[in-house]
């Protein structure tokens, strides 16, 4: 136990093994150069704080305000409607993306298929998100029945995990080395996009209408967010091969004083 707690330190005395600031810095910077990181990871980020975050700090206030609601009753229909929907994408999401990607493998005689491939996937949530965001909105507006905004947060939030699960594999897959930094681009992104609903939402809302609040958010996320989506779709490949493969800011020469070389 003495050895595993030892091993768990943040300084050694190996050269090589030292934490410095830039460790924290370069690596996620470096990958912001690739279209393959950073189109998927904007949209996942918008529409995850579409369909996620949006209703996690506005629920709350709008519920009491529509269907006079105390705290459990809004726990149990948001956690509920969310759980379900992120559990049955999930579970969609991996099996729709293995899926293709076998079937590619399989007309390419057992050769591995171009990343691009995984992003075939993205349909389902591309379609369902913004179908969750107009019921969950025009259903508040017109006030009709409890379930019917529920079932809407459900939608979008199944067709959020097919989003994230088929943007993540996708840019991963392409740099798989640098999954890390790919992952921390990921929720960068995520938190500074998500951090701004609270802040407008309702006050828009009051303004000009659930229905268009929620309207203007479908079509900023599965519109404009989408457009550079299709772009990778189409010229992905040919994106990559120019830009070659990242530098590995990490690694350092045999005589420890500087960078290491491009990976091959």
């Amino acid at each position: 136990m003495s050895g595993y707690v030892r091993g768990l330190k943040l300084w050694t005395r190996h050269p090589d093994l030292k934490l410095r600031a830039r460790d924290f810095v370069l690596p996620n910077l470096k990958m912001l150069k690739y279209p393959s990181v950073v189109f998927p990871a904007l949209y996942y980020a918008a529409q995850y704080g579409f369909a996620s975050i949006l209703p996690a700090v506005t629920v709350a206030s709008i519920f009491k305000e529509f269907f006079h609601w105390d705290t459990l009753d809004i726990g149990l229909a948001y956690g509920g409607s969310l759980t379900i929907g992120s559990f049955m994408g999930e579970l969609c999401a991996g099996w729709v993306v293995d899926a293709i990607v076998k079937r590619e493998k399989r007309k390419l005689g057992g050769r591995d298929p171009e990343p691009e491939v995984r992003l075939k996937a993205i349909w389902t949530g591309e379609i369902m998100v913004p179908t969750g965001l107009l019921i969950y909105g025009f259903c508040l507006q017109y006030h009709t029945v409890w379930i019917a905004p529920i079932l809407g947060m459900g939608i979008a939030c199944f067709g959020l995990q097919v989003i994230t699960t088929t943007c993540y594999t996708y840019s991963i897959d392409c740099y798989r080395s640098e999954g890390s930094e790919v992952s921390q681009v990921f929720n960068f992104f995520r938190q500074e996009i998500g951090m701004t609903f609270a802040f407008y939402v309702i006050l828009l809302a009051g303004k000009i209408g659930y229905q268009w609040t929620f309207f203007f958010f479908a079509i900023m996320g599965s519109v404009l967010g989408f457009i550079p989506i299709v772009v990778l779709m189409l010229r992905g490949k040919e994106i990559r091969e120019k830009l070659g493969k990242p530098r590995n800011v990490n690694q350092f020469d045999t005589d420890g004083e500087g960078p290491g070389t491009a990976q091959e």
